[in-house]
């Protein structure tokens, strides 16, 4: 989330992107909601094979 708000004047300003600033809204706001499914995945797997093994893989 850090590089996305340090990058995103600079994607905003480039035209070739076409983005504005509604779309670059929802793009943090699905990258905050896909950390949230992805931590409560992770701990799920991890309890049920393992820390390490899930580490690893």
């Amino acid at each position: 989330m850090f590089v996305y708000g340090s990058v995103l004047p600079h994607m905003l300003a480039e035209k070739a992107l076409g983005l504005t600033p509604d779309q670059a809204g929802d793009l943090g706001s699905y990258a905050t909601f896909g950390m949230l499914v992805g931590a409560l995945a992770a701990g799920t797997v991890a309890d049920r094979i393992g820390r390490q093994k899930l580490m690893v893989a």
